[in-house]
């Protein structure tokens, strides 16, 4: 019967994750400001290294999803219509395109610093101030 009890033990451990548990996402939402206003409208993303980064749309500077719980490294993007400035040749007009272009300062996005603790169980509620200068 001895032998039995570590085998049953071992057995419930590794049927219950020896108590960890895989992030899955919970309900995040919060406020993004540029310069004191509203962000008018942008993406956040919830970044952890190696997966699908969570990104979620920013309306009159809030936003509201999900994101998988963990520290997680934050971007944030806003974008304007970019046009071909007037005094680019014509010659070169098919090697621009219009399109958008993001007009935040790379530290919110491509080299971002800003980060979120995202509680597996909430309130993840956070607020981003961002400065264009």
């Amino acid at each position: 019967m001895r032998l039995g009890t570590p085998l049953l033990v071992a057995s419930l451990l590794i049927l219950t994750g020896c108590g960890t548990r895989e992030p899955v996402p919970v309900p995040v939402r919060g406020t993004v400001t540029l310069d004191g206003a509203p962000l008018p409208e942008g993406k956040i993303s919830f970044i952890t290294p190696g997966q699908v980064p969570e990104t979620i749309d920013v309306a009159n500077g809030t936003f509201d999803g999900e994101a998988k719980w963990g520290q997680r490294r934050v971007e944030i993007a806003a974008y304007r219509p970019y046009r071909i400035p007037p005094d680019v040749p014509k010659s070169m007009h098919a090697l621009m395109k219009d399109g958008k272009e993001n007009y935040l300062p790379p530290r919110y996005h491509r080299d971002s610093a800003l980060a979120a603790d995202v509680k597996a169980s909430g309130p993840n509620e956070f607020t981003f101030e961002l400065t264009s200068k």
